[in-house]
């Protein structure tokens, strides 16, 4: 580790001699608030690192991986919870989410664990969901933890043949367990109005 040589603050090097002065009141207290804002700094570092460590995120002297795997398998994952959706299979949308994954339906209380979410997901008698599609506007991963949130659109059919189309908006939080299997740790979604016509294509993710 390189070094420096300090110099005391009294003294400057003259002419073949050392020539001492008093630092004033003012020097002595610019260079206290100056060692003071440079242990704050140094402080904030650490607790950042640790705190990104502890969240399992990348820190500046790490080198950041690739995401675009995590991403694709989250996707997947997304599409696959919307397929089991359409067929009605609430257990098999409930193990798309982590032992102790959480729901926040609107204007319900939160949902957790296997048997309230599959509970949750299970459709009333002669409902049937005809379409269920996700379309993420961001996908950000960092180290085992990610969040996704976007928009979606569901189509249903009740017991009359009656079909309803709603739209709305999510963000969930993903975590990977064991490594290359991503499972909703978080999922909250609420209703929003019918979006007006898309002027381009966009991918879309069923979820």
């Amino acid at each position: 580790m390189p070094r420096t040589i300090a110099r005391s603050p009294g003294a400057e090097r003259g002419r073949g001699r050392v020539v001492t002065f008093a630092p004033s009141l003012t020097d002595t207290m610019r260079m206290r608030s100056r060692n003071l804002l440079g242990l704050v700094v140094l402080l904030a570092s650490c607790t950042v690192r640790q705190s990104s460590h502890e969240l399992g995120m990348p820190t500046d002297r790490e080198a950041t991986p690739d995401t675009s795997d995590a991403r694709s398998r989250i996707m997947a994952t997304s599409r696959e919870f919307s397929a089991r959706y359409e067929r009605g299979d609430a257990a098999g949308m409930a193990a798309l989410y982590t032992p102790d994954g959480v729901i926040l339906p609107p204007g319900r209380n939160a949902s957790s664990g296997v048997r309230a979410l599959t509970a949750y997901w299970t459709l009333a008698p002669g409902t049937r969901v005809l379409e269920h599609r996700a379309t993420p506007d961001s996908i950000v991963v960092a180290g085992s933890v990610a969040y996704d949130w976007g928009t979606f659109r569901v189509r249903t059919q009740d017991s009359t043949g009656t079909t309803r189309e709603g739209f709305g908006k999510y963000v969930i939080v993903w975590r990977e367990s064991p490594r290359g299997t991503w499972r909703m740790h978080l999922d909250i979604w609420n209703a929003s109005p019918r979006p007006a016509p898309a002027t381009g294509a966009r991918d879309e993710a069923p979820r």
